[in-house]
């Protein structure tokens, strides 16, 4: 099965970015990632 590519949605002044899939039947949420975060703490997460 090939999965779709996760995209990412920032948008100042959320300090948020989020990460979602689109498929044909709905938009997936796959996480929403505070920015003041280490980025490498969401990688030990996958």
């Amino acid at each position: 099965m090939i999965m779709p590519p996760v995209r990412r949605h920032f948008r100042h002044p959320f300090p948020y970015a989020v990460l979602y899939v689109v498929r044909p039947d709905c938009v997936w949420i796959v996480s929403v990632c505070a920015f003041k975060r280490d980025p490498n703490h969401w990688r030990e997460r996958l």
